[in-house]
């Protein structure tokens, strides 16, 4: 199994604990800044700390999206819900004031 991280940047801490969780899990890690290498699709988990891309574009993993930006679950920002995306994608958040406020909108 790969994990694949794109962009390559994010918090130390949040790289070091990616890092720990993939050891233990045997599973490898991987990092890249190249836009085209989501193309080649020989990863099981795309995580995207920081950076949108739409589930559509990446059909075959499974999503970790944030926890770097933050989108609200309903309303303009991200419109309606796509339930074909619940199967395969998960949103981090990193406190409970954070999911608190995410499920005031639910």
């Amino acid at each position: 199994m790969k994990l694949l991280q794109y962009p390559a940047d994010c918090h130390k801490k949040n790289w070091e604990s990616i890092q720990r969780m993939c050891a233990v899990c045997g599973i490898e890690l991987e990092q890249t800044n190249d836009r085209n290498r989501l193309e080649r699709c020989d990863y099981d988990i795309l995580w995207l700390p920081m950076f949108w891309l739409s589930p559509d574009e990446v059909p075959n993993c499974k999503v970790i999206m944030g926890p770097h930006h933050f989108t609200f679950p309903t309303g303009d920002v991200c419109g309606t819900p796509n339930l074909t995306w619940s199967s395969r994608c998960i949103y981090t958040c990193l406190s409970p004031w954070v999911r608190d406020l995410y499920h005031e909108f639910t």
